[in-house]
């Protein structure tokens, strides 16, 4: 009788898309408040994940220009200055009048969630002209908080939570 020796293979599962969809309201983000996302708040399940890809759900209101960078901050006092990553940039008159999901991927390695981070839009210092929405669950606060910020005024949470996905 031989022996066998079998080894064991390890298999590790790929990464999966996790989304939060729970609500259909709408937040903007205009001249006055260029900077708007997701603050990770402690009980969601993207807290300690190593994230490669981020989305929200998108909109525009009339006519808007100009780049917008999706953005990821270690924490609230380094926004709007000192982002940790950038996931991807987009023109903000791409958008569409209906919300669709649009998604943003680093160009490499990943970005560490801890409770306290901020993700979310960056459209830069400055006037502009209309609007870009992002869909929220604006009763929802499971999974994160809505915040709105700008250059001129101080990083704020409206409540609720954007509807977003995750990948990593």
């Amino acid at each position: 009788m031989s022996q066998n020796i079998v080894q064991p293979y390890r298999f590790v599962a790929p990464a999966a898309e996790t989304c939060y969809t729970s609500g259909g309201g709408q937040a903007r983000i205009t001249s006055i408040s260029q900077l708007i996302g997701l603050s990770v708040t402690s009980g969601t399940d993207i807290v300690g994940k190593d994230i490669t890809e981020i989305s929200f759900y998108l909109k525009l209101n009339g006519s808007p220009t100009g780049t917008v960078y999706v953005r990821g901050w270690d924490s609230a006092a380094d926004i709007p200055s000192s982002p940790a990553v950038t996931f991807g940039s987009f023109d903000a008159s791409t958008l569409g009048s209906s919300f669709s999901k649009h998604t943003f991927t680093l160009s490499s390695g990943t970005f560490s969630v801890a409770v306290g981070s901020q993700i979310g839009l960056d459209w830069g210092a400055g006037s502009h002209s209309d609007d870009i929405y992002m869909q929220w669950a604006n009763t929802d606060t499971t999974n994160g908080n809505m915040w709105v910020d700008s250059y001129t005024q101080a990083y704020e949470i409206i409540g609720g939570c954007p509807n977003y996905c995750w990948y990593g």
